[in-house]
Formats: C-alpha cells, sequence, structure tokens
C-alpha cells in the first residue's frame, strides 16, 4: 500500500511512496515511489509519469523545500535515497550505502534542514 506522500515547494509535483508496514523482519521486498506532474496536460492519476524502483519498503518521502524536483526517500533498509525528477528517467543524485558497520534500522523520518548560509542537508 502508499507508505507516504510528498508535494514539490511549488505544488506541481507529487510523489507517493509504497511498501508494507507489516514487517517481522528484515524486508525483502521490492518498492516504487510513484512522481506525478499535477499540471500535466497528460496526467493519469492511474499511472506515475515517473516510477523509481528501490530494492526495500519506502518508509518516507521529503521534497526539497527550495528545488521542487529534488526528491528525497527513506526506506525499510536504512537506506536513503535522493534523485532529481525534472526528466522522465530515473536520475539518483545520491544513495547511502548499507552494511555491517553502517546504519541499517529502517528510516522513519527525513527532513531537510537548513544551515546559517541556507544550503540543506538531510536528517533522518
Amino acid at each position: 500500500g502508499c507508505t507516504d506522500v510528498a508535494w514539490s515547494c511549488n505544488g506541481s509535483l507529487v510523489a507517493a511512496g509504497y511498501g508494507f508496514r507489516n514487517h517481522t523482519g528484515w524486508c525483502e521486498h521490492r518498492s516504487t515511489v510513484g512522481v506525478w506532474n499535477i499540471i500535466s496536460r497528460r496526467l493519469n492519476s492511474q499511472k506515475p509519469d515517473l516510477a523509481l524502483e528501490v530494492a526495500s519498503c519506502v518508509e518516507c518521502l521529503a521534497f526539497h523545500p527550495s528545488r521542487p524536483s529534488i526528491l528525497a526517500a527513506g526506506l525499510f533498509s536504512g537506506e536513503i535515497k535522493v534523485w532529481d525528477v525534472s526528466g522522465e528517467e530515473d536520475t539518483l543524485l545520491a544513495n547511502s550505502t548499507v552494511d555491517d558497520y553502517l546504519h541499517r534500522e529502517p528510516i522513519s523520518q527525513i527532513r531537510w534542514i537548513s544551515d546559517m548560509r541556507g544550503r540543506y542537508q538531510l536528517a533522518s
């Protein structure tokens, strides 16, 4: 089912993350983030303009506060992915890694945090 929804800062894009909420152990489900451009003349609510495949269930989503095409997702695996969703292709900008020595717990929330210079970083 749908696990989270996020709107871009200018209101033109909406993203929906999909996954399962009833995990009893490690997640081995492949999942998707769907992105729709709601001001597009060819809007089809049943088919996203962009489908981003991920290797684990999506737990949370967050669009960048001032760059409407930058989308971050937190996954059940502990990974965070960041895409530029301005085009029709999957443009992965950043991807955290998961191994025995790094974060392996589900990402339940992500937020873009501004520093004193107006630069943004992700916090989870």
